[in-house]
């Protein structure tokens, strides 16, 4: 089975604009059959998603993800299921993150590495253990996305294509083709690990840059997201 998965979208949680519907089901409209929401040092935006999912009825995987501030920059975990452990990892070493997300379970991979705009580990990827390298990010410019594919290919690893998506229009955009045996998180993770996953790398068009831009400048203090409980819910 192949699938088309989004690795790395961001919601209320931490600095996008959606919550969890609103990702899931635009998610939806683009033919994803998985994403990760990985929002900023939390798994919290995985709950909105798997929240949606469940009210909708909707037949898509979501992946707990949590894009990690280490002391170098930038590193996303994916994980079977949300791990307090590596939520507490915020600030620590890029080495300690991954061992304890491997201890965890969780794969990890370099987000938009070469970015000066953004967190990226630029050349520490060299040095790291990671299971994964993201190659294209709709929001890093050519020549970030063109180290990155470099860098992929000097290490061997697996290369991933993400849209970033902090607004509606970015989701699903770029994307990557998973080959798996079946559709659960486990197998998800298990075909990255094994380079099962081929990055399809496109951009929104001009509008969808230009509102995020106008986005950023005018949002304010971020307004957090409430994360329903209920019979099913194990927040």
């Amino acid at each position: 089975m192949r699938i088309k998965a989004d690795l790395q979208i961001h919601s209320v949680c931490s600095d996008g604009s959606m919550g969890g519907e609103e990702i899931v089901r635009r998610a939806l409209i683009r033919g994803l059959r998985a994403i990760a929401v990985t929002d900023h040092n939390t798994f919290s935006g995985y709950w909105l998603a798997v929240r949606a999912v469940e009210r909708i009825g909707a037949s898509i995987v979501v992946i707990p993800g949590n894009e990690v501030k280490t002391s170098m920059g930038d590193l996303i975990v994916l994980c079977e299921k949300p791990s307090d452990r590596v939520e507490r990892m915020v600030g620590r070493s890029p080495e300690e993150v991954i061992e304890v997300s491997r201890e965890e379970g969780c794969i990890s991979y370099a987000p938009h590495p070469f970015d000066i705009r953004r967190l990226g580990l630029g050349e520490k990827i060299y040095s790291l253990k990671l299971d994964a390298i993201e190659v294209f990010n709709s929001l890093s410019d050519p020549i970030s996305n063109r180290k990155a594919r470099k860098a992929r290919e000097r290490l061997g690893l697996p290369g991933l294509s993400d849209s970033d998506a902090h607004i509606p229009s970015f989701i699903g955009v770029a994307h990557n083709i998973i080959e798996i045996s079946d559709l659960k998180v486990e197998n998800i993770l298990e075909s990255i690990r094994k380079g099962m996953v081929e990055p399809v790398e496109r951009r929104p068009g001009p509008a969808a840059y230009l509102a995020h831009v106008l986005r950023t400048w005018l949002r304010g203090k971020p307004s957090g997201c409430y994360i329903e409980s209920g019979p099913n819910s194990d927040r």
